[in-house]
């Protein structure tokens, strides 16, 4: 968090100036101030806050009045003005920017199912949309083409998929999954194919689609003929 800026001015920026005046009845000639004299007070700006994914890195003058410079950390994109000014009638010269992912998660928070819920030792399928790499994992029953689905809410663009698989324990039980988008909420095949792994690794499995996707439902899966289960920590 930073501290609001200050710049300082006139209240009332016209020169006192001295106007002379004859006595009428004394014959004196007497002076007297045309007007009161100016002060000056202390403009402040609204605090400033550190942007999310980001920070407030300076602080200057220019032409006499505070000016705050912002930087986003790597792997995040400014918007806005990179450097604002606190202007003399108190209001900042434009909005402070912010730090955006330029390749957000649209499948963060959706809402997920799978083919089946092996209660015993998983989450529900909301898990894999969670955000959280390192938590509670969702695993499939052991069966033939089991599947996951991200309903994403509305057709949106798809150029990547990150599958991210169970570390601790059988990992390769995912062994040639595949990845679809598309509009077909009830086959996965029947969409288009984003990409496979014939070799799963734990952690992130990063799927680039050839092409960008388009689709409503975003579908990790196995193959028809393959008996296994499924357990993902998430889908990105």
């Amino acid at each position: 968090m930073a501290r609001g800026q200050e710049t300082n001015q006139f209240v009332n920026s016209t020169a006192v100036k001295i106007q002379e005046r004859h006595g009428e009845e004394t014959g004196k000639e007497f002076y007297n101030w045309s007007g009161r004299q100016p002060t000056c007070t202390a403009v402040r700006c609204s605090e400033l806050h550190h942007p999310t994914n980001g920070r407030i890195v300076a602080h200057s003058r220019y032409c006499g009045r505070k000016q705050t410079e912002f930087l986003c950390y790597s792997g995040y994109q400014l918007r806005g003005s990179r450097r604002i000014t606190c202007q003399s009638d108190g209001r900042w010269s434009t909005a402070s920017p912010t730090c955006v992912d330029p390749n957000p998660n649209v499948a963060l928070g959706k809402p997920a199912s799978m083919s089946s819920h092996w209660t015993t030792h998983s989450g529900p399928a909301s898990v894999v949309v969670d955000g959280n790499r390192s938590g509670i994992f969702l695993q499939t029953n052991f069966e033939y083409g089991s599947w996951v689905k991200i309903d994403l809410l509305k057709e949106d663009t798809v150029s990547t998929v990150i599958v991210v698989n169970r570390r601790e324990c059988c990992f390769w039980r995912i062994n040639g999954f595949k990845v679809s988008v598309g509009n077909n909420g009830n086959k996965a095949g029947s969409n288009t194919k984003c990409g496979r792994r014939s070799i799963a690794k734990e952690g992130p499995n990063i799927i680039q689609c050839p092409k960008m996707l388009r689709g409503r439902y975003v579908f990790v899966y196995m193959p028809k003929k393959r008996w296994t289960t499924m357990a993902l920590l998430e889908v990105e």
